[in-house]
């Protein structure tokens, strides 16, 4: 038999799959800024002498970080004075470290009742009922924190938070932009803020320079590199791309997305053994994604193994019957491992889902004459002949007729001879 001519591998039926998972990741720096203790306790905040001598006992152990102490001596303090709103405050600063978060709520709002203007107690209120899932009532406060001090910008960088965890990103938008306005050192405003427009789409030059920046100024800011990677790849900047995902992953090695992601660059890069390395840790990590399967299997295609693209595909198919992709992957790979029954069965799958796809019938033409089988491999040459022809594919069907005229159909002379 002559020299085997080598299959066309077209992995990029699927390598080009960015499917972009923005959303996913969430908030990419969403943790709550709370307010411990902004007010001075050093101050007399009673003329009641016991009240005032549990009162310091308390910023004493809280200082410490004895918070069950500092919890004694408070709730001693409130009881001689009743009125004291700084203890309340700090009673419930206690309860909230101690995970007392419902009586914490109640103590904040006791401190406000008897002093209305008291802007740290309405935040930490405000943060306390966020942290609870209240958001609603969240929002309410932090409106009221920032009616009470215009320039206090935890509480419009929160309430952004709470904004968009109810899915109010035009709310969220503004005030996040109103953070990073007031506090332009903000690293999660800007995260965040290009999160809702990388999740909006068309805005994504503007997401990239909020992301960038967000780096800039923390540069640990693992989503926000991850974010940034996702939002080159689809720019096709596979470069900074595969740099923002490097780190990325190297800040969060169980990111099972931006090791996804990481892996698509690679592709993009032609670096198919290091893409294989992200996707198989992107399927240890998540063993429900399909995708990563896919795009594994592509890569180990391109990088010269077929034979363990085999399972890998096999394992993708199993988790997604039918996907024509795939079959059309583990058609190349049987081709390659010259498994020619194996492949021509999948090349014939792949040609009842997508009759029209040229290439399909230019490999199974392949696998019939490398199988032995020329006289099939005519008939099936020359549908792929005329498929590229009408559309439009000149050099493709070039190529089949040179593989025909110089291969097969000399073959099937000396056969018939």
């Amino acid at each position: 038999m002559p020299k085997r001519s080598q299959s066309i591998v077209c992995a990029a039926a699927i390598a080009l799959g960015l499917s972009l998972a923005i959303a996913d990741r969430g908030f990419a720096s969403s943790q709550l800024e709370i307010v411990q203790n902004k007010q001075r306790v050093d101050g007399l905040y009673t003329n009641d002498l016991d009240a005032a001598q549990f009162f310091q006992r308390g910023v004493l152990e809280y200082r410490r970080k004895n918070f069950r102490a500092a919890e004694v001596a408070f709730r001693q303090a409130v009881r001689f004075d009743p009125k004291m709103a700084m203890g309340y405050y700090l009673l419930g600063n206690t309860l909230n470290v101690l995970g007392k978060r419902p009586e914490a709520i109640n103590r904040y709002r006791q401190a406000i009742a008897l002093d209305p203007r008291f802007v740290e107690a309405s935040y930490n209120l405000a943060a306390a009922l966020q942290q609870e899932g209240l958001l609603n009532l969240a929002v309410v406060e932090y409106q009221r924190t920032i009616s009470l001090n215009s320039a206090f910008s935890p509480a419009y960088y929160n309430l952004a938070l709470a904004l968009d965890a109810q899915g109010r990103t035009a709310e969220a938008s503004e005030y996040y932009r109103q953070t990073i306005a007031i506090d332009p050192t903000n690293a999660g405003a800007y995260n965040n803020l290009g999160a809702i427009l990388a999740r909006q789409g068309g805005a994504t030059e503007e997401a990239i320079a909020l992301f960038e920046q967000a780096t800039q100024l923390d540069p640990n800011l693992a989503s926000a590199r991850y974010q940034l990677g996702v939002l080159y790849l689809t720019q096709g900047q596979f470069e900074l791309a595969r740099d923002s995902l490097t780190v990325a992953t190297d800040l969060e090695p169980d990111n099972a997305l931006a090791q996804y992601h990481l892996g698509l660059a690679l592709i993009q890069l032609d670096e198919p053994g290091a893409a294989s390395d992200r996707f198989e840790r992107a399927i240890a990590l998540d063993p429900d994604n399909v995708s990563a399967y896919q795009q594994r299997g592509a890569a180990l295609i391109q990088a010269g193994n077929a034979g363990d693209a085999i399972e890998v595909l096999e394992t993708a198919l199993r988790l997604q019957a039918g996907d024509i992709d795939t079959q059309y992957n583990l058609a190349l790979a049987y081709h390659q491992e010259q498994q020619y029954e194996e492949a021509i069965a999948q090349y014939r799958q792949v040609i009842q889902q997508n009759p029209t796809l040229a290439i399909a019938f230019f490999n199974l033409g392949k696998a019939f004459y490398e199988s032995g089988l020329p006289q099939q491999a005519i008939p099936t040459l020359q549908e792929a002949q005329r498929l590229y022809q009408q559309q439009g594919r000149s050099l493709e069907g070039q190529e089949v007729t040179i593989y025909l005229e110089q291969t097969v159909i000399p073959a099937t002379q000396v056969t018939s001879e």
